[in-house]
């Protein structure tokens, strides 16, 4: 069932804003994700309904508001509370406690394949159910509780990212790459950010438990997602994991593939903007050669006190470019109120680079 989609982590929320898109129009309001905690499936009258516990971290009260998204055999679920920006919390942590219906853990999709995970905000959950099989000619499950085994995420490694214009006017866009443990399924999901419903985005990665035996080899990846928006009524470029891909809207028939190359970082420093919720500007600088693509800095993951984020750029497999080397300098914008308070360790293509207080 969808009501409406929109991300499921801080990163696709829209609250980290590259400072080298487009103008960032400013916000009058902003969304503060729940956090949660835990999660368990109850049956009663017949229905079956999840129970999600956990706490708003930074203490604004306000109504929490459900949206849900089937994606393939994923079920995601956002849970997320809509304010002014200039509403001052507390910081207090407040216990929650949501009931959701949860009819779409019993339904067949057109594959006659049920939800195998479920992912609420940035908690992952594989489903672990009773061996009864739906009934002949049946669309859905026998109403039996399911028990749920956390997962913690793992980052994939994405060698191509292509996209095509389908016949019908939707957009394509296709990962192709490795996992990193073996036995990992690949979660991902399309969505409109809420600040540009416009922008086409994608979230791809990989979910395992931590008692989960892998082997620790890599597995090879391919996956393709058509999104909701069409060519139409999006903007020129996609984003996978944050990442901005620029294509050319008037081709329309063949497949326009790119690269994702890591830049090297020089200096980092994190600025402090005068805004209320404060904001942090990430500023990372280097050396790059000739090719004019825009270097990129995004938010990889946000994991308790820990900021991982990487320096990037976007280029077409085949384009060459030339070896005049020149100075870059790029930056994201992190909302406070994402942040947990205390220190922060900021991480930068996977090397410690500095802490800043929140």
């Amino acid at each position: 069932m969808l009501k409406k989609v929109i991300a499921v982590s801080a990163l696709a929320l829209g609250i980290m804003m590259p400072t080298l898109a487009q103008e960032t129009p400013m916000l009058d309001m902003t969304r503060y994700l729940n956090t949660v905690q835990g999660i368990e499936a109850v049956v009663e009258d017949n229905k079956l309904s999840l129970v999600i516990t956990g706490v708003l971290s930074d203490g604004c009260q306000a109504d929490t508001e459900i949206q849900t998204q089937r994606s393939n055999n994923v079920w995601f679920i956002d849970l997320f509370r809509t304010l002014p920006v200039d509403t001052a919390c507390t910081k207090a942590l407040l216990p929650f406690e949501i009931t959701v219906p949860a009819d779409e853990l019993l339904t067949l999709d057109a594959e006659a394949i049920l939800p195998s995970h479920v992912v609420v905000n940035d908690k992952m959950y594989r489903l672990e159910r009773a061996m009864v099989d739906p009934a002949q000619g049946s669309t859905s499950a026998p109403i039996i509780a399911p028990m749920f085994t956390e997962l913690v995420r793992a980052n994939l490694n994405i060698e191509t990212v292509s996209h095509i214009i389908n016949e019908n006017g939707t957009i394509s866009v296709r990962v192709v790459g490795v996992t990193n443990d073996g036995c990992s399924p690949v979660i991902v999901r399309s969505y409109p950010d809420w600040t540009n419903p416009t922008q086409v985005s994608i979230q791809a990665y990989s979910a395992v438990g931590l008692a989960d035996m892998c082997a620790a080899v890599q597995l090879p990846f391919d996956v393709t997602i058509v999104t909701e928006n069409s060519i139409a009524d999006a903007t020129s470029s996609f984003l996978v994991n944050g990442i901005a891909f620029e294509y050319d809207p008037s081709i329309s028939t063949n497949v326009q593939e790119f690269i994702i190359q890591r830049m090297g970082v020089e200096d980092v420093q994190v600025l402090v903007l005068e805004s209320f919720p404060p904001q942090y500007n990430i500023q990372v600088s280097g050396t790059t050669d000739g090719c004019p693509q825009p270097i990129q800095v995004v938010v990889r993951q946000i994991v308790d006190n820990y900021v991982y984020a990487e320096v990037v750029r976007t280029v077409p497999p085949m384009q060459a470019c030339t070896m005049i080397a020149k100075q870059y300098m790029s930056g994201v914008t992190i909302l406070s109120t994402i942040l947990p308070t205390g220190t922060i360790n900021l991480w930068v293509n996977d090397e410690e680079r500095m802490t800043f207080e929140n």
